[in-house]
């Protein structure tokens, strides 16, 4: 079983976490590479997501054959076999199964039978309103971003959350949140609409005056699951000690060749960005669980997260995307894993959604996991989800972070060269912001303790406190400068 690390742990690189080490090269995966390509593909080629759909709860993602069953390893070649697929690889205690014609209703009749069974489900990366992020060439020109205009006209909705959702602001997703919730169920379209906008404006000095190296956040290690950290050529100069996890863990502005920026395209490097600004001292790590496009899935992150040797683990992990699920149940395979690293100290904090739902999204809704939406300069931001599950809420409007640099050959939508800065919006960026302020906040507590012992002591003191102030539905406030 993978959870048992048959050839699928990472070999244990002890340097790893030093500053400026050279990222291993990943283990052989069955799951293959970190995903690439659009959702919809153009073409005759396969989709890389289907939709679902459930009266009582609402829509949800998914790869198209594929299904998790919890079944043993001597038993899963003839389960397989009996509803017309293959094994594709195993997962702690699951199967992945593949070839499977009907996805949702196999899974259904499964279950009536006694075993767990769950189609695998697609996390989407929560970057909000935007196709892709504002770029610039610096933070301090931009204006007061309550000057801007009605978020909703900006662009790309298929870098929400969970695009299938979509139709009236005033319903989005399921009911999840109890009678008074106001959440009510949409129909799916046959795929999300796709607009875009961009604008870039001029260069100015950097306003930023990171910490001295090893100050805040010194000895925390951090691991960002994301699209990655930008190829060099494209990765902008941190401060922080920030690298890929592997050597694959990278991507670029324009993998499908389209000549325009793909939508998800640097959100691992503008969140790592968001931790550098306030935990410089810290070790960041970025890999690779999302297509530039912001899609991933269930199966193949936990089995990403299955390859850390236990003597590599992060303290803390910053997960900024999420799912709608079939009957909103925790998707299993990245659920599993995720209790089995945080029941080990590790601290887990995710990203609540973009679908200005109270549905519960995975894996924020989790209990063992620090769910965080978005504030915007008004209060709620419009597209944070919210409800009894979330913890925690940050800045996550016309936030500004790294992003791609000028390589003297790729422009942006509006022709125009990168220069390293961005602003993006999205619960996706506030996450990071309380991630960063943990492990900043950490660096209070006397440094003979254990890193994790110093994370728990600020979580609690960040997040957990009775005493701090709290937004209704949207947790604790967490202040970042």
């Amino acid at each position: 079983m993978a959870s048992e690390g048959k050839g699928k742990v990472a070999q244990q690189n002890p340097n790893r976490w030093d500053r400026g080490a050279v990222p291993p090269a990943p283990p052989e995966s069955p799951g293959g590479p970190p995903p690439k390509g659009p959702m919809f593909p153009v073409g005759d080629e396969d989709p890389n997501v289907a939709f679902g759909d459930d009266e009582s709860f609402g829509a949800f993602a998914f790869r198209p054959g594929e299904l998790l069953v919890e079944v043993d390893e001597a038993d899963q070649d003839e389960l397989a076999r009996s509803i017309g697929g293959d094994v594709l690889f195993r997962v702690g205690p699951f199967a992945l199964i593949r070839g499977v014609d009907d996805v949702v209703g196999t899974g259904r009749r499964l279950r009536r039978s006694g075993r767990t069974a769950r189609p695998n489900h697609v996390f989407f990366s929560n970057a909000g309103f935007l196709a892709n992020p504002i770029t610039f060439a610096n933070p301090i020109t931009f204006a007061n971003p309550i000057t801007f205009a009605n978020p909703i006209t900006f662009a790309n909705p298929i870098t929400f959350a969970n695009p299938i959702t979509f139709a009236n602001g005033a319903g989005f997703g399921g009911s999840a949140g109890g009678d008074d919730c106001g959440c009510r169920t949409t129909r799916i379209p046959s795929r999300p609409p796709v607009h875009e906008s961009k604008e870039t404006i001029a260069q100015a000095a950097n306003p930023y005056q990171p910490e001295p190296e090893g100050a805040v956040g010194a000895g925390v290690r951090v691991l960002v699951l994301d699209t990655g950290l930008a190829k060099k050529g494209h990765r902008p100069s941190f401060v922080a000690d920030c690298l890929p996890w592997f050597t694959d863990s990278v991507d670029e502005p324009d993998e499908d060749g389209d000549e325009d920026v793909d939508p998800a395209a640097g959100h691992g490097t503008f969140i790592a960005g968001i931790i550098e600004r306030q935990a410089p001292g810290a070790s960041i790590r970025v890999d690779r669980v999302l297509s530039t496009f912001g899609w991933g899935d269930d199966a193949r992150i936990a089995e990403r997260l299955e390859m850390i040797d236990p003597e590599d683990r992060p303290d803390i992990l910053n997960l900024s995307f999420s799912a709608f699920t079939e009957d909103d149940e925790p998707p299993p395979a990245i659920s599993g894993v995720l209790r089995r690293l945080t029941d080990d100290g590790v601290v887990a904090v995710a990203s609540a959604g973009n679908d200005g739902s109270c549905r519960a999204a995975f894996p924020a809704a989790l209990s063992y996991v620090v769910a965080v939406g978005a504030l915007s300069p008004l209060g709620q931001a419009f597209f944070s989800n919210y409800g009894p599950w979330v913890d925690a809420c940050a800045p996550g409007v016309d936030v500004v972070s790294r992003y791609f640099t000028d390589d003297g050959k790729t422009k942006d939508s509006d022709g125009d060269l990168f220069a390293g800065w961005a602003s993006w919006s999205g619960t996706s960026f506030a996450a990071p912001a309380v991630v960063g302020a943990i492990v900043a906040r950490s660096s209070a507590v006397p440094a003979a303790s254990p890193a994790r012992e110093r994370l728990a002591s600020a979580v609690k003191a960040v997040v957990r406190e009775p005493s701090l102030m709290r937004y209704p539905g949207l947790g604790t406030i967490v202040n970042v400068t």
